[in-house]
This record gives structure tokens, C-alpha cells and sequence, in this order.
């Protein structure tokens, strides 16, 4: 490299370099000659010194120095000028613009154009992607359109329902139609059939006001919370066989043998049929009698009172129920009903059981069960029925206006069938 002064006046008389590439320690050049020429092997320094003459405020040139015996700037000629003064166009080979402010713009339309050029590809990609989502959402359109025709093939067959149907005879015009409504909010609790079903019964020679089911009552509830089946009931205790009856625990026994007694006893008595003594005097006779006095038989013959009335409040409740069964609105609950009216028979059956153990053995306490709540649970079914007798009737007496509504219901069933289907290709279409 070389530096040359202005005129006849050296521009630079000193140099200092330190600290920098390979100046590891200082250089000094002192120069009082106008034209200086520096020379020197790759790595010697010559690129450095002509970096620092050309940008001296950069910081890695903190320790070097220079003496300026002008003012005027420094004009360096080297590679860092021409990267940032020429640029080479890589389309045009040989052909350079000078001006670092030219090439900054020469850059800045390249990297556009390279963006400009990716952007370009991106928008082929996408135009590509949106082409094949329209030819998809065509194809589900189509599969979509003959969907939802099979629906309407389907119930425009059906007399009840056609009223819901009518005046969309081509597949394109009702797909249209169904992308304009509103979609029900919810499914319908009434399925199409059901409506079918109540549509009927507002119809024809059939539809005629329905009697309500009766409920069943068994008046015999209180005799299941008589005290008399938590008493014990015993003989009279002053008698002479009071001790050994409720020693041998017997009692029972005892009472079924007295009719076995023989009417007449003489004061020798009668030979007893285990022991073939004459022990059963009448004094004995009387005795045993005597135990079994007359509260014990009015409490017994009171069980027997209450075992009848109970058995005729039982055979009040029927065996056989078809009644209810097979009306028509029971339809739904025929299993629940066999099922409670099993249960509250089988309950009544057990407490006509119960009041027989009393009976034979009055001692012992025996609680009978209470029909309460199987009763009402029986009942609550045919109040369920009555209630669907009485929403009936109400409609029969309005039936025009109620066959109105129910066809306005079968439509919403209707249309959840075909959003079910056409929801997803409505909601791809509006994307676009």
C-alpha cells in the first residue's frame, strides 16, 4: 500500500499502531515524505493500517495514533471501499454501480425480489391447497345434497307427515332452503315416530276421548299397625297349670288338645293315653280349661276377626290387571306395573302369613309389614298413565290447532335429521 500527501505538504508526519491484527506491540512511523509506500508480506499489517485510515473511530483501533499536519479527510482506496461503494449484479456479469448509496438500493431490490419470489411460491402453494379443499368440499357437497334427498324420499311417503314437507321437490332447492334456516338448538325430546304416533291417535274413527284408569285401595292399612301383633297373649295365671304351661312353654299345644279332651270325666278319671294313668280327672280338665279363659279366647277369636277382614281386603286387590295393562297408553309402563302389583301382592300374601303365626302362636310377637308404600308405588304408575289419559283429551278437544302444532314439531324433527348430516358442509361453504 501507499499513502500520498496533498501538494507539496505532507498530510501524515506519524503513524502509531498497537493492540490490533498483528501489531501485538507498537509500530511507529515517522515520515516526513509526501508519497510513503508501504509493502510487506499477507498478514504483515498493510490491510490494518489502511482499515484504521479509513475508519479511525472504530473502536478496535483504541491504541493507534496518527499526526495530522492537515485537517483535510483521508480518502483510502482499499477492499472495505469497494464492498461498500460497488455492487456486482449478479444477473449482469461486469457490470458495476458505483455509490454506496446505489447499492444499497440495488440490494434492497434484490432481497425484494427474492422475497417477492418466495411469496410467489407460497401463493402457488395455496392457490393449489384451496383448489383441492373446494374440489373436497364439492364432492361432500354432492354426497350431502343426496343425504339429505333420501330424508325427504323417506318421510314424503308418510301421509301424517307430508303437510312438513311440502313444496320442496328438488334436491338443490331444499339443500338451499335447509342452509338458510336456523338449526334447532337441541335435539327434539319427541322422536319422529312418536309424533307419528300421537298424529294418529288425533285421527280417524279411533280417536275418541279416553276414561281414566282407576287406583287401587286396600282398607285393611290399618290392620297392619294394630298393637294386638306386638302383644304377648297368655292364659289366665291363677289357674293350677298356669306354672307348668309357661314352665314347659307349651301353651299352644296345650289349646289345640283341649278339644281331644273327653266331654265327661268322672271323679275316677280317664286314663291319659301316654302314661295309661288315670290322671285326666275333671278337676284336671277344668283346669286346663281354666288357663285358656275368656280374654284369651276373645283376643284370639279378635286375631281370627282381623285374619278374615284381611284376607277379603287382599282378594279386593285383582290377580289379573289386563285392565290396565292393556289400555293404550300403558304400553310403556306394562313391565313396571306387573312388577309393583307382584310386590304388593307378595307383601299382602306374607302378612295373611304372619297374622296365621299369631294366631297359633299368640305368645310370640309378629309385626306385620306395611302396604304403604308398595300401594303407592302401583298407584303412582297409574297416575303416570292417567296423566298421558288427560293430556289426551285435552288435545281431542282441540285437535285441529293440536295437529297444527305437532306437525310444526315433526318438521324440527325433520329438519335435526338433515343437520345431522348437512351441519358440516354448511359450515365449510361459509369459510369461503
Amino acid at each position: 500500500m501507499f499513502f500520498v500527501s496533498k501538494d507539496t505538504v505532507r498530510v501524515i508526519s506519524e503513524l502509531r499502531m498497537n493492540a490490533v491484527a498483528s501489531f501485538k506491540s507498537e509500530a511507529l512511523l515517522v515520515t516526513d515524505k509526501k508519497i510513503n509506500l508501504i509493502y510487506g508480506l499477507n498478514g504483515t499489517g498493510k490491510t490494518i493500517i489502511s482499515n484504521y485510515l479509513h475508519n479511525s473511530d472504530n473502536p478496535q483501533f483504541v491504541q493507534c495514533r496518527k499526526t495530522l499536519e492537515l485537517s483535510d479527510s483521508i480518502l483510502v482506496y482499499n477492499q472495505t471501499f469497494i464492498q461498500e461503494n460497488f455492487y456486482d449484479s449478479d444477473s449482469l456479469k461486469g457490470i458495476f454501480t458505483l455509490s454506496k448509496e446505489n447499492k444499497t438500493a440495488e440490494e434492497k431490490i434484490a432481497k425484494a425480489t427474492t422475497s417477492l419470489a418466495s411469496l410467489e411460491g407460497k401463493l402457488k402453494r395455496k392457490s393449489e391447497e384451496k383448489q383441492q379443499v373446494s374440489e373436497e368440499f364439492e364432492t361432500q357437497k354432492r354426497e350431502a345434497v343426496d343425504e339429505v334427498w333420501k330424508i325427504k324420499t323417506t318421510y314424503e311417503k308418510d301421509s301424517v307427515l307430508e303437510d312438513c314437507l311440502d313444496n320442496l321437490k328438488k334436491r338443490k332447492p331444499l339443500f338451499e332452503y335447509l342452509c338458510k334456516i336456523t338449526k334447532p338448538e337441541s335435539q327434539p325430546e319427541k322422536t319422529i315416530q312418536g309424533l307419528r304416533e300421537e298424529m294418529d291417535a288425533l285421527k280417524g274413527e279411533s280417536a275418541q276421548e279416553q276414561p281414566s284408569l282407576p287406583s287401587l285401595n286396600f282398607p285393611a292399612q290399618e290392620i297392619e299397625r294394630n298393637s294386638i301383633f306386638n302383644e304377648s297373649i297368655v292364659g289366665n295365671t291363677d289357674s293350677q297349670v298356669a306354672k307348668l304351661i309357661d314352665k314347659l312353654g307349651n301353651a299352644d299345644w296345650v289349646r289345640k288338645g283341649i278339644e281331644y279332651l273327653p266331654k265327661h270325666v268322672d271323679e275316677n278319671g280317664q286314663p291319659c293315653p301316654f302314661c295309661q294313668k288315670n290322671t285326666i280327672t275333671s278337676k284336671f280338665v277344668d283346669s286346663v280349661k281354666n288357663y285358656f279363659d275368656a280374654t284369651y279366647k276373645k283376643q284370639i277369636d279378635t286375631l281370627e276377626e282381623i285374619r278374615k277382614s284381611y284376607i277379603e281386603a287382599r282378594y279386593a286387590i285383582p290377580r289379573d290387571i289386563s285392565i290396565y295393562k292393556n289400555h293404550q297408553f300403558a304400553e310403556k309402563r306394562v313391565a313396571a306395573l306387573t312388577e309393583k302389583h307382584q310386590e304388593l301382592t307378595e307383601l299382602l300374601v306374607g302378612n295373611i302369613s304372619y297374622i296365621k303365626q299369631k294366631i297359633e302362636h299368640p305368645k310370640l310377637p309378629q309385626a306385620l309389614k306395611s302396604s304403604v308404600e308398595a300401594l303407592a308405588a302401583f298407584n303412582n304408575e297409574i297416575k303416570a298413565i292417567n296423566t298421558e289419559i288427560e293430556a289426551y283429551n285435552a288435545q281431542l278437544k282441540d285437535r285441529d290447532s293440536n295437529l297444527n302444532t305437532l306437525k310444526g314439531s315433526s318438521g324440527k324433527g325433520v329438519l335435526w335429521c338433515y343437520f345431522q348430516i348437512e351441519t358440516g358442509i354448511v359450515a365449510d361453504s361459509r369459510i369461503w
